[in-house]
């Protein structure tokens, strides 16, 4: 009999409200299946003492899983329960009825990421920018697993796959499914032995001989990924002159051949940076090493791919620039065009651009300084590019009136930021107290009273939906998306926030500093300190004085 434990994190919902939910499980409702059984979608009460529905996912074991399938639906209820991340799949609650087994989830509006690969129109639509988002997501989300659940603990999923990757309508990733997930608890164990098990393909080839799977299983699997996402096809469909590969070692030969040109994403290659490609794919061949010591770990597999998107948007920013200041639409910026882009940016770019670095970097004699020489005297000298952005931006109209999509991604990054920085308790919301932090840090005295009146469900003066509470959940609060939704509408102006905190973290630091040096100076014997005609202490203590007092006004 399958027993468990009632979890203060999770909702258990009745069989009734799931068939309400899903009109008796209709066919109409059907977001996905396998051999786990089905996915429904509904409107559902998920938030206590609430009586606002939201759209969520329901998924429904299959009479067989509902038999033996009960340690995979304990372990998913066991593992999320109480894990709150932006790149993880959200378990709201679960229903054990008649026999029923349901698990209730957060809706990912995309779907999964196996969908694109699967579909040649849709994986055409998918830029490399938003691949590189997805990816990025999902990396984080593994490296949460492998290193940020509980003291001593970590979890394997075991079954990584663009199939277990779900998108949301912002394109963050969610990693999803972990019925197949284990925990590693204790300082000293890195590795677990089990049945081998997981999805051909991804399956790391020593973990199928051995059956002890480690982290850099896990690490093996998405290498996988990665090259999936930049072929644009699932594992077993890699095609080439009309035959299917089977990769990872395909791709590998391709790269060491350099020949990886034949195999990448033909919608992807003109707008790709060579750089941003390249560093993608160098972390994606160190996760495929034969040797596991040889992997990286997936904090490294994060950094090296936000470097690939960063270095993605450089481009793209470049981009936007040179096409509008290229007047006569030639491929190059002559005297001419170049000197009204310096004029209006008034930036080092003058100082950068005199004929030595013109002809230095890359250029066309008759057409004047392209694209790609642009983007290397950006990147060589000392010109800042996101300063140059935003002036531009202010000035002209760059953007046609439509803002590019990294605009969005841009303000996505720094409002996960600021909530992770003021979610104190990690509980996936900011109570009350959280956000008059926040806003204090911010604007002192002023605002704190309009959000606080939300939170506690007055939200129609903010302008909120009446569907509200899929951002503010309980006594948890505003969730990462609310907080979206209202820089997103004007309540608060993001930029200026998060300037705020990046120069209120500048000043605790820099205090930090000063307070070491004086601590420093107190355990100096006072013989050296006194050797000086003015007392070095009292110089130190006179300069820390003044900076706090400083800082303070």
């Amino acid at each position: 009999m399958l027993r468990l434990k009632k979890s203060k994190h999770l909702k258990k919902v009745s069989l009734a409200e799931i068939r309400e939910a899903t009109q008796s499980f209709a066919s109409e409702n059907c977001i996905g299946k396998g051999g786990y059984g089905m996915v429904y979608k509904g409107y559902l009460s998920i938030a206590p003492d609430s009586r606002t529905s939201i759209l969520v996912a329901i998924k429904r074991l299959n009479e067989k899983q509902g038999r033996q399938g009960s340690p995979e639906f304990l372990t998913e209820i066991h593992l999320l329960s109480g894990k709150k991340h932006p790149n993880l799949i959200n378990l709201f609650g679960y229903c054990v009825e008649h026999n029923e087994k349901i698990l209730i989830y957060e809706y990912a509006e995309r779907g999964s990421l196996d969908m694109f690969l699967k579909d040649d129109n849709r994986t055409h639509n998918l830029t490399w920018l938003e691949r590189l988002k997805i990816c990025v997501g999902a990396a984080r989300g593994l490296h949460y697993l492998h290193n940020h659940v509980g003291k001593h603990e970590a979890i394997i999923h075991r079954d990584i796959k663009s199939a277990n990757i779900l998108i949301d309508e912002n394109w963050v990733a969610k990693v999803s499914d972990f019925g197949l997930s284990t925990l590693l608890a204790g300082s000293d164990r890195d590795e677990v032995v089990s049945q081998a098990c997981g999805t051909l393909g991804y399956v790391e080839p020593e973990y199928a001989k051995t059956d002890i799977v480690t982290k850099e299983s896990d690490v093996y699997s998405f290498g996988i990924v990665l090259f999936e996402v930049l072929c644009g096809r699932l594992c077993t469909r890699i095609k080439i002159n009309g035959g299917f590969l089977s990769p990872p070692s395909s791709a590998k030969d391709y790269y060491l051949n350099n020949s990886l040109d034949e195999i990448v994403d033909p919608s992807l290659r003109e707008a790709m940076n060579f750089n941003s490609m390249d560093t993608f794919v160098e972390i994606a061949k160190e996760c495929l090493h034969d040797d596991r010591e040889e992997r990286p770990p997936m904090g490294r597999v994060v950094e090296e791919l936000e470097k690939s998107f960063n270095l993605q948007i450089r481009s793209e920013k470049v981009k936007i620039i040179f096409q509008h200041f290229d007047l006569n639409k030639d491929g190059g910026l002559n005297k001419e065009e170049l000197g009204a882009l310096i004029v209006a940016t008034n930036s080092g770019l003058k100082r950068s651009t005199d004929d030595r670095v013109y002809h230095m970097v890359r250029s066309d004699q008759e057409k004047g300084l392209t694209c790609e020489g642009l983007l290397q005297i950006y990147d060589n000298c000392d010109v800042d590019l996101d300063m140059d952005y935003e002036v531009l931006s202010l000035k002209v109209n760059l953007h046609n009136g439509k803002k590019p999509s990294f605009t969005a991604w841009e303000r996505y990054e720094k409002v996960l930021k600021i909530f992770q920085r003021f979610d104190l308790n990690n509980d996936g919301g900011l109570d009350p107290e959280e956000i008059e932090a926040l806003v204090s840090a911010t604007h002192p005295n002023s605002k704190v009273n309009m959000i606080i009146d939300y939170l506690e469900g007055n939200p129609y003066s903010l302008g909120f939906s009446e569907h509200y509470e899929e951002y503010a959940v309980g006594k948890k609060g505003l969730t990462l998306r609310g907080l979206l939704l209202i820089y997103d509408q004007g309540k608060l102006d993001l930029d200026l926030d998060f300037q705020a905190l990046e120069q209120r973290g500048r000043n605790v630091a820099d205090m930090h500093l000063w307070l070491l040096v004086f601590l420093v100076a107190c355990l100096l014997p006072n013989t050296l300190l006194n050797l000086y005609p003015l007392r070095l202490k009292d110089l130190l203590w006179h300069m820390v004085l003044s900076y706090l007092k400083g800082s303070l006004c």
